[in-house]
């Protein structure tokens, strides 16, 4: 699938988005969805915006500082192309395929970088979102307990759900360091993923993916294995990359307070951090209509349901559109960049 295609992909689910949440409205009443709206305090709703961009640029930096210290210095602008069209390529996927940082890899790569290099930065990248997201939740799980008067049910379902985060990264961790075991996998999932997405014109590109896979696969293990005992540097990304869910779930926080929603920092953060959790388990594209239908009800506990609703398409606006449809832009620019550097 051409990158016009995926284009073509994500402004057709933009739209169903749109026609999903027409009709929302519809049986709300228009109007009252217009009084909730003309409520909203635009410098807060701005701040939220600017979060998300401290966000990316969190997690840009991150990659940047690991490529740094494993010696491979990139710019910050190249980067930050680079891991948009990542994004891009991972938000209208099932969350279960690494296309995003496959595709992260593959561009640097494409930049001179070696590959075991490319995709072990990613692999440490990767642990960093991990163990910073466990640590950011079970810190957030930890002031609700002490600072707010939480249900024993809410603490038993955000522990419940850090616990099933924990268990994928061991079994990510576990694949790693087990090539024989991940390179079985990594076939089926190469093998599926162009059934699922019907590569029916790209069986070349499908036997190389393969091929890709059986060559490299060892070599990415050993790396890794020597990468992973810079305890430091895990350390450092984990940190870094809790920063960033920080900012991910304060700029949640701030659309909340934009439309006069009376709550506290840390009751809308662990809010944010089970609807994220929910709607990141399940194997939808972008969490299509099931953040939707995860976030709206547990606003409700909170909100009017118009404001609740209200509250979820302004969030997804700046932490799922914005990104995808900035991410195709530079997918797209890196494409024509490729192809006339082809023609020299």
């Amino acid at each position: 699938m051409g990158l016009r295609k995926e284009m073509i992909l994500a402004s057709s689910l933009f739209l169903a988005w749109i026609v999903g949440f027409s009709l929302l409205f519809y049986f709300l009443g228009f109007k009252n969805v217009e009084a909730s709206l003309s409520s909203l305090n635009y410098w807060y709703y701005l701040m939220a915006f600017v979060f998300v961009l401290l966000s990316v640029l969190m997690s840009v930096f991150n990659l940047r500082a690991v490529l740094f210290i494993m010696g491979y210095p990139v710019k910050l602008y190249k980067l930050f192309k680079i891991m948009m069209s990542g994004f891009f390529i991972d938000s209208i996927l099932p969350n279960i395929t690494p296309a995003g940082e496959f595709s992260i890899a593959y561009f640097l790569h494409k930049e001179g970088m070696p590959v075991t290099a490319s995709f072990n930065s990613i692999l440490i990248h990767t642990a960093g979102w991990f163990i910073g997201f466990v640590a950011f939740g079970a810190l957030s799980l930890f002031g609700l307990v002490l600072f707010n008067n939480i249900p024993l049910f809410v603490v038993v379902i955000m522990l419940l759900l850090l616990l099933c985060f924990v268990g994928l990264f061991l079994i990510i961790l576990y694949l790693v360091l087990k090539p024989r075991i991940a390179e079985k996998l990594i076939i089926a999932l190469i093998k599926s993923a162009f059934v699922l997405l019907k590569f029916t014109r790209l069986k070349s590109l499908e036997q190389r993916a393969l091929k890709y896979a059986e060559d490299n696969i060892h070599s990415f293990t050993y790396a890794f294995r020597k990468q992973i005992k810079k305890k430091r540097l895990i350390a450092f990304s984990s940190f870094v990359l809790m920063i960033h869910h920080f900012f991910v779930a304060f700029s949640f926080y701030l659309v909340l307070v934009s439309l006069g929603i009376n709550i506290s920092v840390l009751e809308a953060i662990g809010m944010f951090l089970i609807i994220y959790m929910i709607s990141l388990l399940s194997m939808v594209p972008g969490q299509f209509a099931i953040y939707e239908s995860v976030a709206i009800p547990i606003l409700y506990t909170r909100a009017s349901l118009i404001s609740s609703a209200v509250v979820v398409g302004l969030v997804r606006l700046i932490h799922y559109w914005f990104i995808v449809f900035l991410g195709g832009f530079f997918a797209l620019k890196i494409g024509f960049e490729y192809k006339r550097s082809r023609r020299k």
